[in-house]
């Protein structure tokens, strides 16, 4: 985890900090977990997205690196539990621009997430539990969005899909189940 934020913060001091930005984030996040047990049906539930981020640069490649409340959910249908992972999300990505003015972009890097709470509850009224978890999850990142400036400001609505590489629970405390986070988050943004 040191590594990855000392190679962020370096990365980031050497973006030209002619333009600097910051951003407020809000938005709704559709989690779902992967659990690569067979048999095993999920859904997708949705979930805050709420923070700020501070973006980097000039032209058409910039550095972003936003800190993000993130709720990130799954339901589990054969069992009726559904599974709530609070993170504080730090996403470090790199925007590419593809045109000026209102201009779509593309948006990639990586996420640490300091996992926050887990909480499972079910339909069942004595299933209410929380699983151990580990303390961080790592993932990629990948999404695309547009920029609409509006004088001083400007907003910006994205899609983004973060794809979690941590198995996120203590393996033997689920029993087998192993629960990686997927979620599509939609966000809109005020940069000013």
């Amino acid at each position: 985890m040191k590594k990855g934020l000392i190679v962020a913060i370096v990365w980031l001091s050497a973006v030209p900090a002619s333009a600097q930005w910051l951003k407020v984030i809000g938005g709704v996040g559709l989690g779902n977990y992967e659990m690569p047990e067979g048999g095993i049906v999920t859904e997708r539930r949705s979930g805050t997205v709420i923070g700020g981020g501070l973006e980097l640069g000039s032209g058409s490649v910039v550095g972003e690196i936003d800190v993000l409340y993130m709720q990130k959910k799954n339901y589990q249908v054969d069992r009726g539990w559904e599974f709530r992972l609070s993170e504080l999300s730090v996403p470090v990505l790199v925007k590419v621009k593809l045109l000026q003015g209102i201009a779509p972009y593309l948006v990639g890097g990586w996420e640490t997430a300091f996992i926050l709470s887990q909480q499972t509850t079910g339909d069942a009224p004595s299933l209410s539990w929380n699983l151990d978890t580990k303390s961080l999850d790592y993932g990629l990142v990948g999404g695309a969005g547009v920029h609409f400036p509006l004088g001083p400001v400007s907003a910006e609505f994205e899609v983004r899909y973060h794809y979690g590489l941590t198995d996120t629970t203590k393996y033997l405390s689920t029993g087998g189940y192993q629960l990686r986070t997927r979620v599509i988050a939609l966000l809109g943004a005020v940069r000013f």
